[in-house]
């Protein structure tokens, strides 16, 4: 007899502790609808992350946490807390919505990995009580320090409700009882790329003078409209390292772009680099590309004939600056003058 009471009251001691267990792990996991603080989730790796805010006009409240790590996945894994009961009604409620198995089907925090160019968080806010008015707020720094160009809260279909980035707070009028869907979007632009081969190819040799253009191809991986710019970078002593636009494309999309403005005494040099740029952007970032060619023939050709001889001496002569403006082809040692000198090295420099 005595040694089944001693059973009996073991199993009560037991039952109770197990209760008080439970119980405690339960009200650890229970949102206080009434009375929320929340910071950020610091404890891990995440390189980002953002606490949304949710608020009605009765006092209750409720929060989640999203965001991105560098050792999370798009998957079920360790960043991600299921969320909790919703308490007592009426109550407000606020999860992610996942694809994941249970418990992992609704979220409080939705870390995914770390970095992407496209990203979508789906959350609900469930409320239990009457017509009310909801608060959604955030710290636009934390959203800012994503990798996104462009974080938009939306409604459940895609339409674009407010600017993340820009505005930290979204209200709107809950007319009773039950769920509604919202989608965060985030977008990183992708910069313009300048594909395939520039013509002249870059550091090819022996090149036409002048070649017959400049051209090059430029892309926008998101369909974004480009402004592109061909640029020169002049080479005679008086403007030496001055760089200046031959051609402005604004507003174009995918394509090969060039330049045929390549008139006058600066585009004959023979045996000269030639550097010029293609510069182009998206509005939102520039991408830049330099390439350089180097020409065929003499410098002393400055009739470009294909000859150095009398005349390529003569020119040089009669283009002297003390009878004649400055003129970088017929300065043939570039010193910044034309003079007997330069006819000079022409003529010694004769085929």
């Amino acid at each position: 007899m005595k040694i089944k009471i001693h059973f009996i009251h073991k199993a009560i001691v037991f039952a109770i502790v197990t209760l008080f267990i439970v119980s405690s792990i339960s009200l650890a996991y229970i949102h206080s609808s009434d009375n929320i603080f929340s910071l950020p989730d610091t404890s891990r790796n995440s390189v980002w992350n953002v606490t949304l805010m949710f608020t009605e006009t009765g006092g209750k409240n409720d929060y989640v946490i999203f965001g991105e790590a560098p050792d999370a996945s798009n998957g079920v894994d360790t960043y991600d807390a299921p969320n909790p009961p919703g308490g007592v009604s009426p109550f407000l409620d606020a999860y992610f919505t996942t694809d994941f198995p249970w418990p992992h089907n609704t979220l409080l925090q939705e870390i995914k990995a770390y970095p992407d160019t496209h990203k979508e968080w789906n959350f609900t806010i469930w409320w239990t009580g009457s017509d009310t008015t909801v608060t959604s707020s955030w710290d636009t720094t934390e959203v800012n320090d994503s990798e996104y160009d462009t974080v938009v809260l939306c409604d459940d279909a895609g339409v674009p409700l407010v600017d993340m980035l820009n505005t930290n707070n979204y209200v709107f009028v809950y007319p009773s009882s039950g769920l509604v869907n919202f989608q965060i979007i985030a977008i990183a632009n992708i910069p313009p790329s300048i594909i395939g081969d520039s013509y002249p190819a870059n550091g090819s040799t022996d090149v036409e003078r002048p070649p017959d253009e400049l051209n090059v191809t430029v892309e926008d991986p998101d369909g974004d409209s480009m402004d592109v710019y061909i640029r020169w970078k002049r080479h005679d002593y008086y403007h030496s390292g001055e760089w200046i636009t031959l051609e402005t494309y604004t507003g174009v999309g995918n394509g090969t772009y060039n330049t045929i403005n390549l008139t006058g005494n600066d585009w004959i040099w023979g045996n000269t680099t030639y550097v010029w740029s293609v510069n182009c952007t998206d509005g939102k970032v520039w991408t830049n590309e330099t390439y350089q060619y180097t020409t065929g023939g003499s410098r002393y050709d400055v009739n470009n004939n294909g000859r150095v001889n009398f005349q390529d001496a003569g020119l040089v002569w009669i283009h002297r600056t003390s009878e004649v403006a400055y003129d970088g082809i017929y300065d043939v040692n570039q010193n910044g003058e034309v003079n007997f000198q330069d006819a000079g090295l022409t003529w010694i420099n004769r085929d």
